[in-house]
């Protein structure tokens, strides 16, 4: 993808953006993005997007292909925060490390790595909170309108999106600017869901919308 954006004229400024990222993470920061950041995304990555009255939060579960060097990227990160002056702190949820790091004006992140996965949130009790559900059994598939949305698709490979619409619908809460005629539709609606899985050298795209 880089690749693409670097030879392409019409995405100069996405180019230079991201060397920018660059400089000001190794200079800022001391992180090196692509041998301790983008490493991490280099398989497969998932996005959490909850909330409630219009306050979103947001979880990232990344499975890179090398969790042992993951964990050393994750160490490697954490240090050098540490020594520009970020506070770290750990406590444990589920028998796993949570580690959680506050930068000085510019915020904090909880991460935790739970074998192959690791667990990344803005809010520590967030990490804290998906390693409990998953010691519980507490995930998507046990949930009727995940599992049937995806038995009609009949697939898991490739990219997945999973939305719970009504749920997001009312955790927007008066955020969301519409009429109660329109909303009230938009309730109706069960949940989204699409799987994209490459087969034979091109993208098969497969969505459903149900209705409750």
């Amino acid at each position: 993808l880089e690749e693409q954006i670097t030879d392409s004229p019409a995405m100069q400024d996405a180019a230079d953006a991201l060397n920018q990222l660059r400089a000001l993470a190794a200079i800022g920061l001391g992180i090196n993005v692509d041998r301790d950041l983008l490493s991490l995304f280099d398989r497969e990555v998932g996005i959490v997007v909850n909330g409630e009255d219009g306050q979103a939060t947001v979880q990232l579960l990344l499975r890179p292909r090398d969790s042992a060097a993951a964990s050393d990227s994750l160490d490697r990160m954490r240090d050098a925060l540490k020594q520009r002056g970020s506070r770290v702190t750990r406590s444990v949820a589920e028998g796993v490390e949570v580690t959680t790091i506050v930068v000085p004006e510019i915020g904090q992140v909880g991460y935790a790595l739970s074998g192959e996965v690791i667990v990344l949130a803005f809010e520590p009790d967030a990490v804290a909170a998906i390693l409990e559900a998953h010691a519980s059994g507490e995930t998507l598939s046990r949930i009727d309108a995940y599992r049937d949305a995806f038995a009609v698709i009949g697939t898991h490979l490739g990219h997945e999106v999973w939305v719970d619409v009504a749920g997001s619908i009312g955790a927007a809460g008066e955020m969301l600017q519409i009429d109660d005629e329109t909303r009230g539709i938009l309730l109706r609606i069960g949940a989204f869901a699409l799987s994209a899985p490459a087969r034979d050298n091109h993208l098969e795209i497969n969505a459903i919308l149900t209705v409750k």
